[in-house]
């Protein structure tokens, strides 16, 4: 609430004292800052899988990509905090009233209304700019080579997006009466400013290390029209603010959980018509209001069963790949396969999940194939070039360069060769990559048994949110 005459400082002072003060701003920045670092190291274990080839700006060890890595995070978690505290940071307090008698009794609406869009700014800045600067410190102790070039291009790329998704969020809110709508209008801003991010090409722009040494490329038309059109955008979104807000400020709400304390009957509905339209509107009714929380319960439950559940398969399914041996004695007749080198790209790339069928008594192997065999002790995998009855000559598809081709070349009898090669999934191998590394492991093991441990505070907390 705002009240008094400064105020700005009233606003940060008394409205987000409760729950978001100052203070819990630079502490949610920091934790974005390390959150950022975290995932980039986790990430690094990725190297050698799809994600280098799907996004390579995402596996580098360098300034760029760590501080690429925390605008991507910052952005998310922020709507996430926008979702949390929406009363706290939004024009919602005008509908719960907190403005009425104040304009009533003299104070200047304008004067409110910009002093909360300021109050907004100043805690979004507040809390990105503490995230960025941890996340430079952190990654000067990982001994990057330091290139200040597209530092600041980084900066006001993700300032820019972060203050193009709050505006919209606040003026969403003088317009959208529902707080649980709004919350999910929440998401669906921030997924559609992702869609345009990458249909005005602004995602290719700021993953270009060379366009982005120079922050006016940012602006540039040629470029990507993104941020000249969230320039505007955003500038729109202010003038909105200040005439509706001016406008249903001057206006008394009657919240629906008023009519709770009357002690109605179960049965009873209250309604109001629209002068414009004529259409009834229900104001209150407690059968209606009861089914919303039982769906919502039901979908609350749902959602969590359905990440426990599969946090629970997926952890299975990386414990029988971890301890499964490859020599063809499997009871589904599939032998699951990580395989580790270069050598048969790119049919198979390094890291890959790889699926091998059991190879039956009667099944002809032909030239081509890629098959697994064992020499010694020895695993190998490697495609058919040629044959002669029971024994196959086998060979790599790659070599790396200066190596001599051919020199891999080798012959194996039918009964090394246990398995051939059906089935190969690039993703499936980086989520393995990730579940056998400690971050990982917390993911997929801790997780569930936190959500397990959890679960009706969490339900509690969900259900508030939509209340």
């Amino acid at each position: 609430m705002i009240y008094k005459d400064s105020y700005f400082k009233k606003e940060l002072r008394q409205s987000y004292i409760q729950n978001i003060s100052t203070g819990k701003q630079y502490v949610f920045g920091l934790f974005i800052g390390l959150f950022s670092v975290g995932l980039h190291l986790l990430l690094l274990t990725l190297t050698d899988s799809v994600l280098s080839d799907a996004a390579p700006y995402l596996v580098q060890r360098s300034y760029f990509t760590t501080l690429y890595t925390h605008n991507f995070m910052s952005l998310f978690l922020i709507v996430i905090y926008i979702i949390v505290y929406y009363n706290d940071l939004t024009f919602e307090e005008i509908r719960r009233n907190c403005w009425y008698l104040l304009c009533k009794m003299g104070y200047k609406p304008v004067v409110m209304i910009l002093s909360k869009l300021m109050a907004l700014l100043f805690s979004l800045i507040a809390i990105y700019t503490t995230g960025f600067i941890t996340t430079i410190v952190l990654t000067t102790l990982l001994k990057y080579d330091f290139r200040y070039e597209y530092i600041p291009s980084l900066y006001f790329a993700g300032l820019n997006d972060l203050l193009f998704l709050s505006f919209i969020l606040l003026t969403a809110s003088l317009f959208i009466k529902k707080i649980n709508i709004a919350r999910y209008f929440s998401l669906l801003v921030y997924i559609s400013q992702m869609v345009l991010r990458d249909s005005l090409g602004f995602k290719s722009l700021v993953t270009s290390r060379v366009a982005m040494q120079n922050p006016i490329n940012l602006i540039l038309i040629g470029n990507s029209l993104y941020m000249p059109l969230t320039l505007i955008i955003i500038l729109c979104c202010i003038i909105i603010c200040i005439f509706r807000a001016k406008s249903i400020a001057k206006y008394y709400s009657l919240p629906t959980e008023t009519y709770t304390l009357y002690n109605l009957p179960a049965e009873t509905k209250i309604l109001k018509m629209e002068p414009q339209t004529g259409k009834l509107q229900y104001l209150y009714d407690a059968i209606r209001l009861q089914r919303r929380t039982k769906l919502i319960n039901g979908f609350t439950s749902s959602i969590i069963i359905c990440i426990i559940s599969f946090a629970i398969i997926f952890n299975i399914f990386v414990i029988m790949v971890s301890i499964s041996k490859p020599d063809g004695n499997t009871f589904t007749g599939l032998i699951p396969y990580i395989f580790m080198s270069d050598t048969m790209k790119p049919e198979i790339n390094k890291n890959d999940f790889v699926c091998f069928k059991t190879l039956e008594d009667d099944v002809e192997l032909r030239d081509g194939q890629i098959v697994i065999f064992k020499q010694g002790n020895t695993v190998y995998v490697e495609r058919i070039v040629g044959s002669d009855e029971n024994n196959y000559v086998v060979d790599i598809d790659y070599y790396p360069p200066m190596s001599e081709v051919g020199s891999m070349i080798k012959t194996v009898s039918r009964d090394e060769i246990f398995g051939i090669y059906v089935y190969k999934n690039r993703w499936v191998g980086a989520m393995i990559m990730v579940a056998t590394t400690l971050w990982g492991r917390i993911i997929f093991l801790l997780v569930p048994i936190l959500l397990l441990f959890f679960y009706k505070p969490i339900k509690e907390f969900l259900n508030k949110l939509q209340s």
